[in-house]
C-alpha cells in the first residue's frame, strides 16, 4: 500500500485540509476522509476537480467510483473542492413523486362525497374501478420498493451488476434476451390496458404522455449500448433486439 497526501484548496486558492490516503483510494474514500474533516460537507455535497488546465475555465469533475490514481495523482497534487449546497438525496424525491399519487387516487376512490359533492346517491364501484385503484396503487408501490431496494432499476437488470459495480451491462433474462428495455415496454402495455379497462380520457393522455417519454428514454439507452458494446478492443458486441415495442420499433 502507498499512501500519497493531496492538498485540497477553493478556488479562491485557499487551502482547506491535506489529505494522507492510499493512492488507489477511490474519490468517494476521499470525500469520507474528508467529511471527517469538515463535519457539515457530507460527501454527497462535495465535488473534487482537477485544476483546470491552460484556458479552461474548469477543471474536469472527478467521479465518485474513479481511483485517485486514475487521474494521476501524487504527492504535492491539488485538488479544486466545491461546496455543491444542501443536498436532498434522490431516495426521499423519488418517494415523495410516488408517494403522492399512490395516496390522491384512493381519496377519489374511497371518500367520492368530498370531491363531487353534487353526487348524493351512494356510490356503487364497478368491479373495473376496484381493479384500476389496486393496479394504481400497486404500480407506485412497486416504484417505491424498487426506489429503496433496487436503486430504481428494474429487478432483473439490478442484478446484473456485482456490488459496488456502477458500469454497463448487457441487459439479459425473460423479455430482455429479445427487448432492449424490457421494462418499459411491460410498463406501456400495462398502462395501455389500463386505459382500455377505466376508458377515460384522463387516463389515455397519462398513457400516451408517459409512453412518449419513455420511447425517447429507451431510444436513448439502446443507442448508448450500441456505442458501449461495440465489439472492438476485446468489447462485447452488443445483439440484435428490439428497442421497446416490437415489432414497430
Amino acid at each position: 500500500m502507498s499512501s500519497i497526501t493531496v492538498t485540497v484548496s477553493a478556488r479562491s486558492g485557499k487551502t482547506l485540509a491535506d489529505i494522507t490516503i492510499d493512492k488507489d483510494a477511490t474519490v468517494m474514500e476521499l470525500k469520507k476522509v474528508f467529511a471527517k474533516l469538515k463535519e457539515d460537507m457530507y460527501p454527497s455535497r462535495q465535488r473534487f476537480s482537477l485544476p483546470p488546465a491552460a484556458g479552461e475555465a474548469r477543471g474536469k469533475a472527478l467521479e465518485d467510483s474513479s481511483k485517485l490514481s486514475e487521474y494521476g495523482l501524487k504527492t504535492g497534487s491539488v485538488l479544486q473542492f466545491k461546496d455543491l449546497g444542501a443536498q436532498i438525496g434522490y431516495s426521499t424525491v423519488f418517494f415523495w413523486e410516488y408517494f403522492g399519487p399512490m395516496c390522491v387516487y384512493p381519496l377519489f376512490f374511497f371518500f367520492p362525497h368530498i370531491f363531487y359533492p353534487f353526487h348524493t346517491r351512494p356510490v356503487q364501484h364497478a368491479l373495473v374501478q376496484k381493479l384500476a385503484t389496486a393496479y394504481w396503487c400497486s404500480h407506485y408501490a412497486k416504484r417505491i420498493y424498487e426506489t429503496y431496494f433496487v436503486h430504481r432499476c428494474h429487478i432483473i437488470l439490478a442484478n446484473l451488476r456485482a456490488p459496488g459495480d456502477k458500469g454497463y451491462s448487457i441487459p439479459k433474462g425473460f423479455l430482455f434476451n429479445y427487448i432492449t428495455c424490457a421494462n418499459y415496454t411491460a410498463e406501456i402495455c400495462g398502462w395501455l390496458l389500463y386505459t382500455v379497462a377505466v376508458q377515460a380520457l384522463p387516463a389515455a393522455v397519462f398513457s400516451v404522455v408517459g409512453a412518449a417519454q419513455m420511447l425517447q428514454w429507451a431510444v436513448q439507452k439502446h443507442k448508448r449500448l450500441l456505442k458501449t458494446f461495440d465489439g472492438k478492443e476485446g468489447r462485447a458486441k452488443y445483439p440484435r433486439r428490439w428497442i421497446v415495442l416490437p415489432p414497430f420499433l
